[in-house]
């Protein structure tokens, strides 16, 4: 089971900000959230609480960016749940390559 404050502590946050607390008390409730921020603005810790929420409840999460060199960077950051037990994979795939037929 991951504890979301020593997530916190690996990134050396110390607070959020007050739309990430406000997010993460819906999420709390069990509601969906669409969060539309400037680029660097915390969106991505929103993100991983989701995940820590959904992994210490016997789920699993799937984290899709829209660019490949945004897919590396993520994959490293999040490689840190391995240190918690968990399998971190890094999948990219062309949207050219897939087969989008019904």
């Amino acid at each position: 089971m991951i504890n979301f404050t020593e997530i916190l502590k690996i990134y050396n946050i110390v607070r959020l900000y007050d739309y990430q607390e406000k997010a993460i008390a819906e999420i709390d409730k069990g509601k969906n959230l669409i969060v539309s921020t400037p680029t660097a603005s915390g969106k991505t810790l929103l993100a991983e609480y989701g995940i820590v929420r959904a992994l210490n409840n016997n789920g699993k999460a799937i984290y899709v960016v829209p660019m490949r060199a945004l897919a590396s960077e993520k994959f490293r950051e999040f490689e840190i749940y391995k240190n918690f037990g968990y399998k971190v994979v890094l999948e990219r795939e062309d949207m050219e390559s897939l087969d989008l037929k019904h």
